[in-house]
């Protein structure tokens, strides 16, 4: 037994959680479930990985993105469908804070829809891409590092963001703090209790050693949001539009002579840039009240 108290739980009962693939150590908590990175990347060393090489890589199995600014109209598409869904649990309009907003793309679907929008990105390169469109919206860092006053937003969204950041309890306090009462946090993050998780083990393309702090299950994500005093009003599972090659690349994580086979058929045709809406069932989405 390792003495590391677990972020969710408080327990200190968490032990070394074996992964062949992983060069950093993995524990697990014993009494939540709760896989994290241990010890946990000091700040510095998180500025380094969300370079603009983060950003357009051609390793984004591993990590990163294969080029975020050209797949661009299909992360917009998922936003736009996952903007209904927001709308219907808070139909009115507001001030929304992305956490971890990258370049902006959600604060576009927001400001469309008739919302005041603001973000937070730890990423230089990415927040100044931001920063051109939204201005003094857009700010670098960490939201501890910026002043906004509490209870200031209707909504907050996470997405794909708790798993990145050393501290999810914390900054999950800070954002209820950050909401207006009645306002709603919602945040997505790869799921630990998937059936993807379980048939595939350590080749879950939900593990990403450089880039993962947390791996979570729907449960302890629960858990976690009600320690900090939000209630959770539903969760789902959400899925995303991706390109037929970027489907072929993950795909061969599991079945390389099978991804390989769709490759070659694909080459010389454009249907390597058709995009459609996938959802493997291993991400969850859950909405919580202040």
């Amino acid at each position: 037994m390792i003495n590391k108290k677990c972020n969710i739980c408080g327990s200190s009962d968490c032990r070394v959680f074996p992964n062949e693939f992983f060069k950093n150590i993995l524990l697990r908590c014993q009494k939540c479930g709760l896989i994290f990175v241990h010890p946990q990347p000091k700040f510095s060393e998180l500025k380094k990985i969300y370079s603009q090489k983060y950003f357009k890589n051609s390793n984004s199995n591993s990590i990163g993105y294969e080029n975020y600014l050209k797949d661009k109209p299909n992360i917009i598409k998922t936003f736009e469908k996952r903007f209904k869904n927001i709308e219907k649990l808070y139909p009115k309009r507001g001030k929304i804070l992305d956490l971890g907003c990258a370049m902006g793309f959600f604060l576009e679907v927001a400001g469309n829809h008739g919302w005041t929008p603001y973000g937070v990105e730890i990423s230089n390169y990415a927040s100044n891409i931001a920063k051109k469109r939204f201005r003094d919206k857009v700010f670098n860092g960490t939201p501890d590092q910026v002043c906004f006053p509490n209870n200031f937003f209707d909504i907050i969204t996470m997405w794909d963001y708790l798993e990145h950041i050393p501290d999810p309890s914390k900054e999950l306090s800070r954002g209820r703090q950050l909401l207006k009462k009645g306002g709603i946090l919602i945040l997505s993050t790869p799921d630990t209790n998937s059936l993807p998780h379980k048939i595939f083990g350590d080749k879950w393309m939900g593990y990403k050693d450089q880039e993962h702090l947390y791996y979570f299950s729907e449960r302890n994500v629960r858990m976690l949001l009600e320690k900090v005093g939000l209630k959770v009003l539903k969760g789902e599972k959400i899925g995303k539009y991706i390109s037929l090659a970027l489907f072929i690349k993950r795909l061969s994580l599991y079945n390389k002579f099978l991804a390989n086979v769709l490759k070659f058929l694909i080459s010389k045709t454009d249907l390597p840039d058709f995009s459609f809406y996938v959802n493997p069932l291993d991400i969850i989405c859950l909405y919580a009240k202040k």
